[in-house]
This record gives C-alpha cells, structure tokens and sequence, in this order.
C-alpha cells in the first residue's frame, strides 16, 4: 500500500524520482500528468525501475484499463522481486488513473506512456531497458 501524506512525499521526492513520459506524437497528451510516487518499500532497498503502462482515454477525459509491467534492478532470484515491480505498477496504475485529456484528443483506445523510476544521486547504477507494454483486461479502474 501506497501511503500519500503531505510530510512523506517530499521526503520521498527528496531520495527518489519519477518521471512520466505520457505518450508520443502519435498519442494524445495529458493535461498536466501527474507523476507516480516513488514507492517506498523500493526506495528502502534502493531499487530502480523503468515502467510500461497501458491504458484507455474515455469519451470524457478520463482513464480506465490501466496495467503496467516494470523492469526494475531488484536481484532477480529473491521472492521480493515480483513484490516490489508490483508496487511500482501500482504506483503508475495510480497517476494514470488521476490524468486527464482535451475533449478533442477522446475516446482514445490503447495508449501507452513509461516511467523512469530513479533514485536521486544514483547516477552510477544501469537502468534496465523499458519492458514491453502488456494490453489490458477489459475492465474499468476507479
């Protein structure tokens, strides 16, 4: 679970960043995105992640058939590593599910944006490449 409080998330911001990069020229953009929280499980075990979301643009500006698949440079071999690309999916479901597009750019079936999630001053250490994006269920998200 994600917490969001006004005195953790500088904090995080602070140590950790996340970037959205929503769509291309050939996908309609967000109206001001808001980017993912770093979350804070990954930032504790200073785990970095690049993230593929799909997603849905509605008839009136909203998102839903949000998934995502996240590569991150947690060891492959522990039984955490699923966990923690879990909570950066989640993470990414959560700020796709709060953007909003220009009535002119919906409905807009199968978009696509990623997220580079990087810990701050961790210049050194090699992001894994974007996965592929996966297409979603049919079903809305709220």
């Amino acid at each position: 679970m994600i917490v969001r409080s006004a005195a953790i998330i500088p904090f995080l911001l602070l140590a950790g960043s996340a970037i959205a990069h929503p769509g291309d020229d050939n996908h309609p953009h967000a109206i001001d995105p808001v980017s993912p929280v770093f979350p804070a499980a990954a930032e504790f075990f200073g785990v970095n992640a690049r993230c593929s979301m799909t997603f849905d643009v509605t008839e009136d500006g909203g998102t839903e058939n949000i998934c995502g698949v996240c590569a991150t440079t947690a060891p492959a071999e522990g039984p955490a590593a699923d966990q923690i690309a879990e909570l950066f999916v989640q993470s990414g479901v959560m700020a796709v599910n709060q953007w909003r597009y220009a009535p002119e750019d919906t409905p807009f079936p199968r978009n696509t944006a990623r997220f580079t999630f990087h810990m701050n001053g961790d210049s050194k250490e090699t992001l894994p490449e974007y996965p592929t994006p996966v297409p979603c269920e049919s079903r809305p998200v709220s």
